[in-house]
């Protein structure tokens, strides 16, 4: 067996068991209640539920169970999606962020790998959240899309530390992008002025969170992690490397699971993944190992 075909073998072992660990990990049951899977994802649709009903939206602050903590646009945007039965909504969110990962690695085979090597992987696609979809935009800006970031901002605030490289990158579809989620929000604000000044209530009587272990921004002091996370982003201008890393520090409440966006540092960095081939395991590859971009 050539070195090329036994390294696919090998690859694609890795990534089977990367993907079987992920199923493992998802295997407890989703339901409306109770410490079961799919937490923020539990979160998403109830919030969504509670705006098409006219009902409170801002019901539990941070580390309780069922807190939402994003602005109104996002709970009103889900709002369609609410009527879905709950195991339906969470496992359509699992699969956009398997879906982000792929994208983000470039093939299924790496994606399986990085399960098995990065734990908050595991962590995030359990709960359902929208921190891959984040990390995607943030890829998409630096391959040259910069018309994303500004919607990934919306429900994680912490994608606006993209912006500055963004309007370097890409300057027109950081702009555009920008644009149409101030109107957006713009039009929010105008159809329901209530839930806004509700969120901004919310907001300034948020207590801090909890000191779990999920919460591995308990380490560092949220002042300092913005202020950290402000000097990588001029940094992130010209070196877009620590840009994964600007975005993941100025996120309001690290979550261990928030560290996932970190896996958006392969392409930052320029690794170019050898992707093998699709038809067949052994199939000859360009190159034997990631090569590394300027």
């Amino acid at each position: 067996m050539s070195v090329r075909r036994g390294w696919g073998w090998l690859l694609a072992i890795v990534a089977l068991v990367g993907f079987a660990l992920l199923a493992w990990n998802l295997r407890s049951p989703i339901v409306e209640q109770g410490a079961t899977g799919a937490s923020d994802a539990r979160a998403y649709w109830t919030a969504a539920r509670a705006v098409a009903a006219g009902a409170p939206v801002y019901i539990a602050t941070v580390g309780e169970p069922l807190a939402f903590l994003y602005p109104p646009i996002v709970a009103e945007a889900l709002a369609p999606f609410g009527s879905l039965p709950l195991v339906v909504f969470a496992w359509g969110l699992r699969a956009l962020e398997i879906l982000a990962l792929r994208s983000i690695l470039g093939s299924w085979r790496w994606s399986g790998v990085a399960l098995l090597m990065f734990p908050p992987l595991l962590a995030e696609i359990e709960a359902a959240n929208v921190n891959l979809l984040v990390a995607a935009a943030l890829v998409a800006l630096i391959r040259g899309d910069g018309r994303w970031i500004g919607l990934a901002s919306l429900p994680k605030f912490s994608g606006l530390a993209a912006v500055p490289y963004g309007l370097v990158r890409d300057r027109r579809g950081t702009v555009v992008g920008l644009i149409a989620v101030a109107a957006l929000v713009a039009a929010s604000v105008l159809a329901n002025p209530g839930l806004w000044s509700t969120y901004l209530e919310f907001l300034a009587h948020m207590p801090p969170a909890d000191d779990q272990f999920y919460n591995v921004g308990r380490v560092v002091p949220s002042w300092l992690r913005l202020a950290i996370a402000g000097i990588l982003t001029v940094l992130a201008i010209r070196r877009p490397v620590v840009l994964p890393l600007a975005v993941t520090l100025a996120s309001p409440v690290l979550w261990f699971n928030s560290l996932s966006v970190l896996i958006a540092t392969v392409p930052a960095a320029g690794i170019r993944l050898p992707r093998p081939s699709p038809w067949r395991i052994g199939a000859r590859q360009r190159t034997d190992r990631p090569r590394f971009i300027a």
